[in-house]
């Protein structure tokens, strides 16, 4: 972890940096050269999509009209944007200006995150909607909580399933990134850096039980035996019929000799 990171997330979590900067950190700028120079790709971006929509006037509608001009806009550049490897925020930018019209330009995440980006440079009231895989934007506006699914074209004032996603604020998004991270590290051997990054996911969103549990895993897999127990039964006081954490919990027990039948 480099120290531009640390003193990020820190100050995310003393709502003293925007989600932006965090987002561009966290996609491995590790200087304050580079992360302006992708902040200024998004000025780019943000340049384009107004001169578009609002014209020389800069005349805006109201904030559904601007959140659903930007979604249109987002898609018109990229008819096909979904792809499911790209979560961290740079790529994805340079993805969208790729000139190649077909070059996809991130999964859910991803596309969330430049969503978000972009939505609170033109002043809109956006936090996420996320379950285990996969997340979207909810945008408030006048009383009302309108669903952006960003990983489809029609996906603009989507009618979520009620009670199928957890309401979050944007950290959450910083933290789902943070646990992406994590998997690709843990699939990589990388097991101290991606137990960091589950770390942090769990530190800025502790009420999710596979950000929970894949820091369990890893615990574990460090011989961090207490920890691992530790973040397990966090996760299945949360939700004690999540499959996962109670097979990684009976793999645990089961390697140190003790038996587990369960709850």
């Amino acid at each position: 972890m480099t120290t531009l990171e640390e003193k990020t997330i820190e100050k995310l979590k003393a709502g003293e940096c925007s989600v932006e900067r965090a987002l561009l950190v966290v996609s491995g700028l590790q200087t304050e050269e580079e992360i302006s120079s992708y902040q200024q790709k998004l000025d780019h971006i943000q340049r384009d999509f107004e001169g578009r929509y609002f014209g020389r006037e800069r005349q805006r509608g109201n904030e559904y009209q601007t959140a659903g001009a930007l979604f249109d806009y987002l898609w018109k550049i990229k008819s096909d944007r979904y792809n499911e490897k790209d979560f961290l925020l740079a790529p994805v930018i340079d993805n969208h200006l790729d000139e190649n019209k077909n070059k996809k330009v991130g999964n859910c995440i991803g596309l969330t995150s430049l969503y978000t980006a972009l939505g609170q440079r033109l002043g809109l009231d956006l936090s996420v909607l996320s379950n285990i895989g996969h997340i979207l934007n909810l945008l408030h506006y006048g009383g009302c909580e309108i669903g952006v699914e960003n990983s489809a074209r029609n996906g603009f004032d989507y009618k979520y399933p009620k009670g199928e996603f957890k309401k979050g604020d944007l950290t959450v998004l910083v933290a789902t990134v943070f646990n992406s991270r994590g998997e690709a590290r843990f699939r990589l051997g990388d097991l101290k850096s991606a137990r960091f990054d589950f770390d942090q996911a769990v530190r800025l969103n502790p009420i999710q039980v596979d950000l929970l549990n894949n820091k369990g895993v890893v615990e574990f897999k460090l011989g961090n035996y207490n920890e691992a127990l530790l973040d397990l039964d966090q996760a299945l006081q949360l939700d004690p019929d999540y499959g996962l954490a109670l097979q990684n919990k009976k793999n645990l027990l089961e390697s140190l000799g003790i038996g587990w039948k369960g709850r």
